[in-house]
């Protein structure tokens, strides 16, 4: 009875240290002061970029992200406003329908991390790309990636740089609905090869004086 007893209590604090270890391994954003505003910008022009079958790709002269960090969280949602796009080597749009990019930190040490990014829409909304006779629909989604995540701290204040790493064959799944007169998709239906590249710098700042302020991962 007490070998019995003894073993379960083992087991009972091995499954306390793995609970524990895995919690400390669960990066946070993190700002300087809380509520902080969120402003994200292109790492470089064009990004990010949608990328579809066949190398076609999709991308916008002006991005601008934004949301707000109430506190040290694993998430943070970015809403999105693009224009002067491009999509399917055509003059083209990018709707984004009121979906976020719920960014997610995941994991790592010092000033490098490695995580994922949602879609998040509205019920009934998805992100529409449509350039020449080609329409694409972007759904609500969830695990993409991998994303990576790093704090710049060289930047004054600190910011974090996010590039999005996707391979199609592991990539986001969106629908074709327009197929028409010289696009050069090869149908319309569901595909799951769907890609983002580029990056995005994200800083922080406060909600009332708009003053910049230190944006982390920790």
């Amino acid at each position: 009875m007490r070998t019995t007893k003894l073993v379960a209590a083992i087991l009972a604090a091995l499954a306390g240290l793995t609970i524990g270890a895995g919690a400390a391994q669960a990066a946070n954003f993190t700002a300087a002061e809380y509520p902080a505003f969120i402003a994200a910008e292109p790492a470089a022009p064009g990004a990010p970029v949608f990328g579809f079958e066949s190398g076609q790709t999709a991308e916008c002269e002006f991005a601008g992200f934004g949301g707000e960090l109430a506190k040290a969280s694993s998430e943070l949602k970015l809403s999105a406003g693009l224009g002067g796009c491009t999509a399917f080597a055509a003059a083209g749009s990018v709707e984004v329908s009121g979906c976020e990019f719920v960014m997610h930190p995941g994991s790592g040490s010092g000033d490098k991390f490695t995580g994922t990014f949602d879609i998040a829409c509205p019920a009934g909304k998805k992100i529409i790309v449509a350039g020449g006779n080609c329409e694409v629909q972007i759904g609500a989604q969830t695990g993409l990636g991998p994303v990576a995540y790093e704090k710049l701290t060289a930047a004054e204040p600190d910011e974090v740089q996010a590039s999005f790493q996707m391979k199609a064959a592991a990539g986001f799944t969106y629908t074709k609905t327009v197929d028409g007169s010289g696009c050069p998709l090869v149908g319309t239906g569901v595909k799951t090869d769907g890609v983002l590249s580029g990056g995005l710098i994200v800083r922080a700042g406060n909600v009332e004086t708009l003053e910049p302020i230190a944006l982390g991962i920790e």
